[in-house]
């Protein structure tokens, strides 16, 4: 279900990745890379975008906690 829905809004407005957070059981926030240069935003960077290798090695953040959906990380 929200997969599909996902992979649908992507072909409609021309994203190329997504990211998903639980809030609540019934809440899901949806992340986007939009155009050419969200790749290289630091959000892109730090959350683990679907096609995208997982932000573990992150060299400008460490991460410092990490519990289901929620990545912790500590800044420079």
């Amino acid at each position: 279900g929200l997969i599909n829905h996902m992979k649908v809004e992507m072909n409609e407005h021309g994203y190329n990745t997504y990211t998903l957070q639980s809030l609540t059981d019934q809440d899901v926030r949806a992340f986007f890379l939009t155009d050419e240069h969200s790749p290289d935003t630091l959000i892109a960077h730090m959350l683990p975008f679907t096609g995208k290798p997982p932000p573990l090695d992150f060299k400008a953040a460490q991460l410092v906690y990490q519990q289901g959906g929620y990545w912790v990380y500590k800044l420079p």
